[in-house]
């Protein structure tokens, strides 16, 4: 899970290597998981400091919702990396509990 500050200024992102080896330039895609619509599709670079994560930075369009995304890291169009992301904070505002007691009731076979 990647978490992203819901702003237009440059964010620093670790996106986890799978041992995928890449082919060509890396391209990122954030697609809705409401509506599937893609709100990002950048090409990256990897500043190249760890053997576990592709770090980069990236910058949100502007006026993207909050809510969850899946992203893709694809590279020469085959998939390396994906998962998921959270962008901006969700509050807990109308949150739901379905609270139901169960009761058992055991009987006796008859003989």
């Amino acid at each position: 899970m990647i978490y992203l500050n819901n702003n237009t200024e440059a964010q620093q992102v670790f996106i986890p290597r799978t041992g995928i080896e890449e082919h060509g330039p890396l391209e990122l895609s954030l697609r809705s998981t409401v509506d599937m619509s893609v709100v990002l599709k950048t090409k990256i670079s990897d500043i190249g400091t760890s053997a576990l994560y592709y770090r980069t930075a990236i910058v949100l369009p502007d006026g993207c919702p909050d809510g969850s995304y899946e992203y893709e890291l694809a590279s020469d169009g085959h998939i390396i990396s994906s998962g998921t992301v959270t962008v901006g904070e969700y509050r807990r505002d109308h949150v739901t509990v379905y609270d139901k007691s169960e009761e058992y009731e055991q009987y006796e076979q008859e003989q």
